[in-house]
């Protein structure tokens, strides 16, 4: 994707554009599992599948066993964040 914008700026705007997308995203998935909407578009069909999962309750486990920590893995994960600067003259944001 080509921008005149500072790719900081296009990342911002990005994540902007894709909370609009994931709003709409669900409000159309809560039509068709409610029924108001049809599975079925004029491109494509969707399936509702209903998976089960499991997670571990550390809550639980430290009241069995005490304290875990000597289970714990340290991880490292580089995060972006980012901050608007001033106001938004140039419309960056929508």
């Amino acid at each position: 994707m080509s921008s005149n914008l500072h790719p900081v700026d296009e990342i911002q705007k990005i994540r902007e554009q894709v909370k609009v997308l994931k709003t709409r995203e669900a409000e159309l998935k809560a039509m068709i599992v409610s029924g108001e909407a049809s599975k079925e578009g004029q491109f494509v069909r969707a399936q509702l599948i209903t998976r089960k999962s499991k997670r571990f309750n550390r809550q639980a486990a430290e009241a069995e066993l005490g304290s875990i920590d000597r289970f714990l893995v340290e991880t490292e994960a580089t995060i972006l964040k980012l901050e608007i600067i001033g106001d938004d003259d140039f419309g960056l944001l929508e």
